[in-house]
């Protein structure tokens, strides 16, 4: 690396990661690579260091064996890119990318956004040249894994990729919300069930903690002296004294002995 690359490089806010196969294609990172440059003002006869430095050392060992009897260093910034694209990226067969574009089908869970997006990516290498758009629609209403937004769709006239896109787009967030709105009234009525039934628990408890009331046997019924009630409970309320002669007034010894027969 010379000190101008390294100077330029080091002063860029904007840090690059090494070539990793696992997380992107060649390709993808040669595009963001070509972007780093600009950024940070890297001219052509910089980019051979630039990309050699940057790539990592499992790439350069890589590109290090395809390039012999020559050393990396050696080669054009175009000849590194092409010699890693034939060996990592080789140029699909068609019939094998448009066998695998006619056999997607939208997944369980899959969103019709991320469906569009790997139907548009599967189309890349299958030469649909000027059909491409008719294809792409005509998969996607194919593919669709929801009955009603297939329906509606393939009754829809003059429809094209972008317009079935749209519409597809929108019934979903339609359905999605209601669905969210009818699992938001479940738990509504869960929760008010759940508090009805603590309401009520908790008065049955309260009713089972009322304290039982006990006569108070320091009270006695002032009619016959008895204190096992009071007067307005006496059942000789309304029965005349045949000492005095009076209503509700029982004579002490005359209740005793009514007693005692009663309990003789």
């Amino acid at each position: 690396m010379t000190k101008e690359l390294a100077t330029r490089m080091g002063s860029s806010n904007i840090s690059f990661e090494s070539y990793d196969a696992s997380v992107e294609d060649w390709s993808s990172y040669v595009e963001r690579l070509e972007s780093y440059f600009v950024v940070n003002g890297i001219e052509d006869k910089m980019k051979v260091p630039a990309i050699l430095s940057l790539m990592g050392a499992t790439t350069y060992k890589l590109l290090k064996n395809l390039a012999t009897p020559n050393i990396p260093s050696e080669l054009t910034y175009q000849d590194i890119v092409k010699l890693l694209s034939e060996h990592l990226n080789p140029k699909p067969l068609e019939m094998t990318e448009r066998f695998r574009f006619y056999k997607r089908k939208q997944f369980e869970g899959e969103s019709i956004a991320n469906y569009c997006a790997e139907l548009q990516k599967l189309s890349i290498h299958c030469n649909f040249g000027n059909n491409l758009s008719t294809m792409l629609r005509d998969k996607l209403v194919m593919g669709l894994k929801n009955e009603n937004i297939q329906k509606k769709l393939l009754a829809e006239d003059k429809l094209t990729y972008e317009k079935a896109k749209s519409m597809a787009f929108a019934m979903e967030s339609a359905q999605r919300d209601v669905c969210e709105i009818q699992n938001q009234m479940v738990s509504i009525k869960k929760l008010h069930s759940s508090q009805d039934k603590t309401i009520k628990k908790d008065f049955s408890k309260f009713k089972k903690s009322e304290p039982t009331k006990k006569f108070d046997k320091s009270r006695k019924c002032y009619r016959c002296d008895s204190t096992q009630h009071l007067a307005h409970e006496c059942k000789h309320k309304n029965t005349q004294c045949r000492n005095c002669l009076k209503t509700g007034i029982w004579q002490k010894s005359e209740a005793q002995n009514v007693t005692k027969q009663l309990n003789k």
